[in-house]
C-alpha cells in the first residue's frame, strides 16, 4: 500500500483575495474569510501542515511509503521515482 496525496498549490498556500465566501463542508454554512489577514493565513498553513504530517504519520506507521504530487505533475514520473528509489533501499 502507498499512500498518494494529490495536491493544488492553493491548498499550500492561501492566496490574497480579499474578503472570500467559503462553504464549511461539516456545517453546510457559507462563511466569510479575510485572505488578506496574515492571522488567517499562519492558520491555514498551519492547519495544511497538520494535515500533510498526519498523512505521513498514518502511511509510516503501516510501513507504508508516501507520494506527494501537484495536480498539474506527471503521475507517471512521479511513480515511477517512487518505485525506483524503494528498489533501490531493498
Amino acid at each position: 500500500v502507498t499512500g498518494i496525496r494529490i495536491y493544488d498549490k492553493y491548498e499550500v498556500s492561501l492566496p490574497k483575495l480579499g474578503i472570500v465566501p467559503m462553504l464549511d463542508e461539516e456545517t453546510g454554512e457559507t462563511v466569510l474569510v479575510n485572505t488578506n489577514s496574515s492571522k488567517v493565513r499562519t492558520a491555514y498553513k498551519a492547519h495544511y501542515l497538520q494535515h500533510v504530517d498526519y498523512f505521513e504519520n498514518v502511511f509510516t506507521r503501516s510501513g507504508s511509503g508516501t507520494i506527494h504530487m501537484q495536480v498539474e505533475d506527471s503521475y507517471v514520473k512521479k511513480l515511477l521515482g517512487y518505485f525506483k528509489r524503494r528498489g533501490a533501499k531493498r
